[in-house]
């Protein structure tokens, strides 16, 4: 296997797990909540991050990947960041107001978060380093 690949599934899979870590933890005296990302936009940056573990898997797993490929598993991961950003952001401006400032005291962003947005950081890295070798 080409190392660019290896990488590539890796961060893939990585990714995909991300999105059923919880991304959004509500802690009261009472209870603890969690949502994962299967609630939200989650499916969507699974497909996405599923887009480019297949395209790791094709067509010959022994040679580095191709222009074509190459961008298209650079692409769908970061899709998938920004989605995730845009949560963060939404998520942040609905606590802006005199409900959401009382609960944001007991309101913390997840690990599939983090998860998420270090896959999809660091899969153009990974792959860019690799390209040549």
């Amino acid at each position: 296997m080409h190392l660019q690949r290896i990488l590539s599934i890796c961060l893939s899979i990585l990714g995909m797990i991300g999105t059923f870590l919880p991304w959004i933890v509500i802690k009261s005296n009472f209870i603890n909540i969690s949502a994962n990302g299967t609630e939200g936009d989650g499916w969507i940056t699974f497909l996405l991050f599923l887009v480019a573990l297949i395209i790791a898997l094709i067509p010959d797993i022994r040679t580095p990947l191709n222009s074509s490929l190459f961008w298209a598993s650079i692409i769908a991961p970061v899709i998938a960041g920004i989605i995730v950003i845009f949560d963060v952001y939404n998520a942040q401006s609905n606590l802006n107001n005199p409900i959401g400032e009382l609960l944001s005291t007991n309101i913390s962003f997840g690990s599939g978060i983090y998860v998420i947005i270090g896959a999809s950081i660091s899969t153009p890295v990974a792959l860019f380093l690799t390209k040549n070798r």
